[in-house]
């Protein structure tokens, strides 16, 4: 198993591109580290009437080529045979060696403004955090499901981009500004997890003013997934009734009001994960919130609220979470106007739940294993 913290600096267009590099090295410096891995994919999306043999020599990724032919040669994505747009593509995630970080370095302002690349990503990867180097690996969960989904061969280069994961640090650049640094450490090092705090904040001082967001993240070994589809497997008919038990109990609607409602959730939240046992949370600005408790053996039964900044409705849902699973047991949708009604609703949902865990909770809780203090549950 391995227990990857991400710290996502949404940095955008407040510092150049071709800036970003400097700072990773002042971080590394600074902090006594060494990446032992440099990784690249860069990609240009064509249009709809432009076809891969025709703009192989003009891409985006041709340009690069002219200034730097060991990055490789240009891999086609035929994504119009599956609904989706075509793509050329350079990348060495999946070669067993390395790329000379200073071959690209000197291309950095051009990566940044005259390539014309649809998305960049640079890797620094296999950095020493705790004076550990873990070797990143390649999540093949979005191969697996596009290849499923487009009912073709599995096919390991799909989503390439997406697919490292390990102790190291992300940049990410494309052509709609979502443009982030994300710094990622290994955490669970010989049964401990480690405190990742004094990295973030040393980033953090590197990026003053930069909004960061930050989750874990959990990859099994092939052994434990398995045993986890074996538990999931076991408790399917448990899991029905669970979901039969809220089908039966909460109201749900498939409208919408027509007008901006005007209710408040949060005020009403905390008074009642203060009166049922929840830790509330706020999960976005936006309208999403939480509750959260732990089940006698650590397993997760989260509440999530979500309303949206207009609150034309309310949806809610329940889940039962721990290292490997997540299962969502119920969910209703209403239609609250005014403060009266949401309060109602959302006490409707409480009650139900706290019946939840009288009756069922605990023959559920046994067919899964424990699940450590450390595991954070997703909204």
């Amino acid at each position: 198993m391995r227990l990857i913290q991400n710290y996502v600096f949404k940095i955008g267009t407040k510092i150049a591109f071709s800036e970003w590099p400097e700072i990773i090295h002042r971080f590394l410096a600074e902090n006594h580290l060494v990446h032992h891995r440099f990784l690249y994919y860069f990609d240009h999306i064509l249009g709809r009437d432009e076809t891969g043999e025709e703009d192989l020599q003009k891409c985006s990724c041709a340009k690069i080529l002219k200034d730097c032919p060991s990055l490789g040669k240009i891999r086609y994505d035929n994504g119009k045979a599956h609904g989706r747009y075509d793509v050329l593509w350079l990348s060495n995630i999946d070669r067993q060696e390395s790329f000379p970080e200073e071959n690209i370095l000197p291309l950095m302002k051009k990566i940044h403004r005259r390539y014309g690349f649809s998305e960049s990503n640079l890797y620094y990867f296999d950095i020493d955090f705790f004076g550990r180097k873990t070797c990143f690996e390649r999540d093949y969960s979005e191969a697996a499901r596009k290849s499923k989904r487009d009912n073709v061969p599995f096919d390991p280069a799909l989503c390439m981009e997406d697919q490292p994961y390990g102790s190291g640090i992300t940049l990410h650049r494309d052509v709609c500004g979502e443009n982030y640094l994300k710094l990622s450490v290994d955490l669970l090092h010989d049964g401990a997890v480690l405190d990742a705090t004094p990295y973030y904040e040393s980033m953090q001082r590197l990026l003053p003013k930069i909004k960061s967001d930050t989750f874990i993240k959990i990859y099994l070994t092939e052994e434990e997934q398995k045993k986890i589809d074996e538990t999931n497997l076991k408790a399917e008919p448990m899991l029905q009734q669970c979901c039969a038990f809220f089908s039966e109990r909460l109201p749900f609607t498939d409208s919408q009001n027509a007008f901006s409602s005007n209710y408040s959730v949060a005020k009403p939240l905390k008074k009642l994960a203060k009166q049922y046992g929840y830790a509330y949370k706020l999960v976005w600005n936006g309208g999403v919130y939480s509750l959260e408790k732990r089940t006698e053996k650590g397993n997760v039964i989260l509440i999530s609220v979500f309303c949206g900044p207009s609150h034309y409705d309310m949806g809610m849902f329940v889940s039962y979470q721990g290292v490997g699973f997540n299962h969502v047991i119920g969910n209703s949708t209403q239609t609250p106007t005014d403060q009266q009604e949401a309060d109602a609703a959302l006490e409707k949902i409480l009650s139900v739940v706290a019946d939840f865990e009288n009756t069922m909770l605990s023959s559920l809780d046994c067919l899964f294993p424990e699940t450590p203090s450390w595991f954070i549950p997703e909204a």
